[in-house]
């Protein structure tokens, strides 16, 4: 079973803006670069403001799309 569970992969960190109607705590989907993230938004951050996120390598990305259509 453990083979079935992939190793941490580099990453990278981006920017992403805070969808309208968003608060500290809530949880919302953003895009980027083709991948879909499911993010919480950070206390003292809110609808408007951007925050911080680590995403995976455009590598590892392209990995993680591959293994997904699968």
């Amino acid at each position: 079973m453990a083979d079935d569970v992939p190793a941490p992969c580099p990453t990278e960190s981006t920017r992403v803006r805070i969808p309208e109607g968003i608060s500290p705590g809530d949880r919302f989907k953003s895009e980027w670069d083709g991948f879909s993230m499911a993010l919480k938004c950070q206390e003292g951050k809110a609808a408007g403001d951007e925050m911080e996120v680590d995403v995976p390598t455009a590598a590892h990305r392209s990995r993680i799309k591959e293994l997904a259509s699968r």
